[in-house]
This record gives C-alpha cells, structure tokens and sequence, in this order.
C-alpha cells in the first residue's frame, strides 16, 4: 500500500519499495506464481549471446525476448519489447553501447542495463555513472556472476563485478574531499554531503560521484542529497536543466530522494531541477534542513557511517573483494 504523510496542506505519498527478498513484481523468488522475467541480450558476437542464453536457462523464469546485436537495434528492440532486463555490450557496431544506455534510459526508463565488457575497463564505469545503469559485468567473469547479476537487478539492488569495485571505490575516495557519503544501515538511507562552492561543474561532479557511491551502499529505501555545507551558489540554471534531463543516477524510480537546500538561490535551483526532473524522479521533495529530511521519512535517530570504510574493509585487510550486489 502507498504510505502517505501530510507536510502542511500537500499530501505527499511515498510508493512501496521492493525489499532484496522480492522481486519488482511483488513476488518471492522461487514462489510457483512467479512472473516471467524478460530479457533483452545485446551483443555483436552470435556465439556469446548463444552462451548467454545457454546460462540464463538454468533459471525457468528467466525469459529472453530478443536479441540485438549493435546499438541500433538495441534501441529499437528496448522500445519495442520493453524487457525487465537489458544485458547490453559497451562496445557494438553502428552505435557504442554506452550511447544505446543513454538513449535506452530516457526512452524506456524502467528497464534495468546491465552493462558488458570484455576487458575489466574503468573508463567504461566512469563514462556511465550518470546514467543510472543498474549493472557492471565483464564478460570474463560471467560463468560465475551472470545469473546472480541478473538477480541483483530484479531485485532491486545494483551489481558491479569484483573485478571492477575497486576502480568505484577508489572513485568515491578521489572525491572525498568535496562529497561525502554516508549510510544508516538501520533506516537504510543513503546521505550525500555537499562541502564547497555550488558551481555548474561541481554540480555535474557531484552527479557522477552520487553514481559511484550508490554502487557501493547496501540497500537503500531513500536517499538525501544535503547542500547545507555549501559555501557559496554560482551554478545557472541552464547547468541545472541539462543535469534534470539526464536520468537519475540512481535507477530506482520510485525511491524517494530528498534535496536538502537551506540557501535561498540553491532552493531555487532545486526547485527548478525538482520541476524539470519530474517525470523520471516524481517522488523528488526539496527541503529546508536536514532535520526536515528526518521528518518526511519518519526516522527519528539516525545513525550514519561512511559508505567506503565500512563496505570495504575486508578489502584492505585481504586485499580481495568477495562479489558484491548493492542496492
């Protein structure tokens, strides 16, 4: 059911989120009634497709739809078929695959991407954190990752391949300065802090850090962007209306994200991103204070952590990340 809480005289509902037992579909994962889970395999090579297909059928509800096999296609197929799961390669023929999840996340923005690479390749991460892709595989890895890959993604989580997390982490770290990330393990929200001047290009960096770091949090219900640290706003307003058009960084639709903005320009701005933004983040609410944030999502004692210390720190002591799935 819709949970709703009254701020004054709006009414403001916030939709159900799915939970890492269930599926989008409401449905418990391994249930009899479970809905087929329809997949789109993108790829130039006929044979790692056939393999694709060979591994997904393992898993009954596991349907592919369709096939493509440069970007093209993925495209026209994705509006088409509108499958649940996209497996896209990052480098096709006639269009790259990072342009195909580009276009893909503004047409069809409810299908999941699962992005594909040969090579264990960083560049590839740091060209897509904007876009809100919901998956990283390289390709070597996926006898061993693919079908809980594709999991991940049904169930709302995020999947990055081992051999790949250490360049997010190592993202998230370079930027530390500026943005910090935090995370309450016990009301599952994921904190974004704003240190510094608001500029057009901050900004933008500050989306793509946002992408990397929410790789790395465990499930999430809500997230909070806090611009209260700011020190100064020169960013205009058409840096804002090209960051609204993009998709969100984050690729749960639904999840309420919340912008905390005291300064009176920055709230403008917001607000403005809150407008053009709409369609593809309708649950987004801009606030005067952190403690407002608090208010709207019914959590009275929060208690964050730093999202990298705390994800990582069997990495440093084994030097070996164990697969990780994030929210």
């Amino acid at each position: 059911m819709p949970h709703s809480i009254r701020k004054g005289s709006k009414l403001i509902t916030f939709r159900p989120l799915s939970r890492s037992t269930h599926g989008d579909n409401g449905h418990v994962p391994g249930s009899h009634n479970v809905q087929p889970i329809t997949i789109l395999v993108v790829d130039d090579f006929a044979l790692f497709r056939r393999s694709i297909r060979e591994m997904l059928s393992h898993r009954p509800e596991f349907q592919i739809v369709g096939e493509a096999s440069d970007g093209r296609e993925a495209v026209q197929k994705a509006v088409e078929l509108k499958p649940r799961v996209i497996l896209l390669d990052a480098r096709l023929p006639r269009m790259s695959g990072i342009e195909a999840a580009r276009q893909i996340r503004q047409l069809v923005p409810e299908c999941k991407i699962l992005l594909m690479s040969y090579e264990s390749d960083p560049n590839v991460v740091e060209e897509t954190l904007g876009l809100g892709i919901s998956g990283y595989l390289v390709k070597t890895s996926a006898g061993r990752e693919l079908l809980s890959s594709v999991e991940s993604l049904v169930e709302g989580r995020r999947f990055c391949s081992v051999n790949l997390a250490g360049h997010v982490r190592r993202e998230v770290i370079s930027r530390s300065e500026r943005f910090h990330f935090e995370f309450d393990s016990e009301n599952e929200i994921f904190l974004a802090k704003f240190h510094g001047p608001v500029t057009s290009e901050s900004v933008g960096d500050f989306y793509r850090a946002l992408g990397a770091a929410a790789l790395l949090a465990p499930e999430f219900r809500s997230s909070i962007a806090d611009f209260s640290e700011a020190t100064l706003v020169r960013a205009t307003p058409h840096a804002i209306r090209e960051l609204a058009a993009l998709p969100p960084a984050d690729p749960v639709v639904a999840r309420p994200r919340l912008v905390v903005a005291p300064n009176a320009l920055m709230y403008a701005l917001a607000r403005m991103f809150r407008v053009i933004g709409r369609a593809t983040r309708p649950n987004l609410h801009v606030v005067r204070s952190l403690s407002q944030a608090f208010t709207l999502l019914e959590v009275t004692a929060p208690c964050f952590e730093p999202i990298v210390s705390s994800v990582f720190e069997a990495e440093s002591q084994s030097g070996e990340v164990a697969k990780h799935s994030f929210s």
